[in-house]
This record gives C-alpha cells, sequence and structure tokens, in this order.
C-alpha cells in the first residue's frame, strides 16, 4: 500500500513541477494530464523491458543495464512530454 501510495504521489507531483515550472505549459490539465499518464506508462514499460531484456536475455550485469535505464527514461521523458505533452500549440 505504501508503496503505491508513493508512487501515485511522485506521479502528481512530479506532474505539477512538469506542467508550472519546468514547461510553463499553458496546456489544460485533461490533455495534459491524460498525456502525462501516457508517457509514464511508456517509460515504465521501457525500463521493464530494457531491465528484462539485458538482465535475462542477454545477461548482461544488473548494474550496466541499469546505467542505461538511468540514461533512456530521461531522455525519453523529458523528449516526450517537451514535445508532446506540454506543448500548446
Amino acid at each position: 500500500m505504501a508503496s503505491t501510495a508513493g508512487f501515485v504521489a511522485s506521479i502528481l507531483v512530479s506532474y505539477g513541477l512538469q506542467h508550472a515550472w519546468v514547461f510553463r505549459s499553458e496546456a489544460g490539465h485533461a490533455v495534459a494530464g491524460s498525456k502525462f499518464l501516457t508517457v509514464t506508462l511508456a517509460a515504465f514499460t521501457l525500463n521493464t523491458v530494457v531491465l528484462w531484456l539485458g538482465t535475462e536475455v542477454l545477461h548482461a550485469p544488473f548494474v550496466a543495464v541499469q546505467a542505461v535505464t538511468l540514461v533512456a527514461i530521461p531522455v525519453l521523458n523529458y523528449t516526450l512530454n517537451s514535445r508532446w505533452t506540454f506543448r500548446t500549440t
């Protein structure tokens, strides 16, 4: 329960800070919020797939695979959020 509550809280705080401060977006919360959740799900999925492929399929050391995700996930998040989620047209 605590882990789930913490994860939900982190999503809400992250969304609020990115909307207001990082991207200074004027996009409505209904649209931006749903896009943000989509990006979050994509990042979570990519993280899971990369960790699984790296450790279970390629048998690479966990630390090395985790290093890849530590670079790939923030790049994916920033790129998608800046170009899609919080972009106002």
